[in-house]
């Protein structure tokens, strides 16, 4: 088993964890109110997390196996005119469902990530929406999939504490 794969699997299973608890303990009064950084409300953005982690997952296997990255990552308006779509269908996501999704979808990532060699973390590709430098799958785990749930807590806690 590769020691930086185990490292990213457990930094993604902290962010995944702590994006649960903010869930969980979340008013009721909050859940469906927008984000003071983010026209979606707070349900639909958790609920975005917990899918993202599907979307990060593909993307994380291709490049890992050298792979043609998938067609969502091409450019902003595709992941643009999914998220508007998501952020409708999830506007007052069920809570428990909600945290179901980031449980199942966090620990698959997660499994996924632990299971890559270090030849696999060194694997290059040029992701479109990142621009047209090549990025290792290790520093696509960093960057987004780590990252992305943490941003998003910023922004979900900030909500919460300006009720």
């Amino acid at each position: 088993m590769s020691e930086r794969a185990e490292r990213l699997a457990a930094e993604l299973e902290q962010a995944n964890r702590e994006v649960i608890a903010f869930a969980a303990s979340c008013p009721a009064a909050a859940w469906t109110v927008p984000c003071v950084d983010d026209e979606r409300t707070v349900a639909a953005v958790v609920r975005h997390v917990g899918g993202a982690y599907i979307a990060h997952l593909r993307l994380v296997q291709a490049v890992a196996a050298g792979e043609p990255i998938p067609e969502m990552f091409g450019d902003w308006a595709t992941i643009h005119a999914g998220n508007a779509i998501s952020a409708e269908k999830y506007a007052y996501a069920d809570r428990n469902e909600t945290i179901a999704s980031l449980q199942r979808n966090g620990a698959n990532l997660a499994t996924a990530i632990r299971a890559l060699a270090d030849e696999q973390l060194d694997r290059t590709a040029v992701v479109p929406i990142f621009g047209d430098a090549a990025r290792t799958t290790e520093q696509i785990v960093e960057i987004p999939v780590i990252a992305h749930p943490r941003g998003h807590l910023v922004g979900l806690r900030a909500t919460v504490a300006e009720r």
